[in-house]
């Protein structure tokens, strides 16, 4: 995938650029196990990622970083889920934010009374 620069707006082939390097992530993380390892989320300094699997928050940290959002000097096994929370004080490049939180509750079920 590579953006073609057009004499378009800069947004069209910014937007570009940012899809291009997330299909490339995704194509390399397809297959990728779930995992938790308490080790590296204890570990501040912890360089024991296991580029095998992911853990929820690393994976959504790995994405950010491999589209330029997110810092590559701090290791993506180092975010928690609550680390992308409203609250959060994240060190966001090339002008990114964070949205509004929203709960989805799709693939919940609900008992049914008699």
């Amino acid at each position: 995938c590579t953006p073609k620069p057009s004499s378009a707006a800069s947004d069209v082939y910014k937007r570009q650029e940012i899809l291009c390097l997330l299909q490339a992530f995704v194509s390399n993380s397809v297959g990728k196990k779930y995992g938790f390892n308490l080790v590296n989320i204890l570990s501040s300094n912890s360089k024991q990622e296991n580029p095998g699997k992911y853990f929820c928050s690393e994976l959504v940290a790995s994405a950010l970083v491999a589209i330029k959002v997110l810092p590559e000097t701090v290791q993506a096994s180092q975010y928690l889920p609550g680390s992308f929370s409203g609250d959060s004080q994240l060190d966001f490049q090339n002008s990114s934010t964070l949205g509004q939180e929203s709960v989805s509750y799709t693939h919940l079920t609900l008992p049914t009374t008699a």
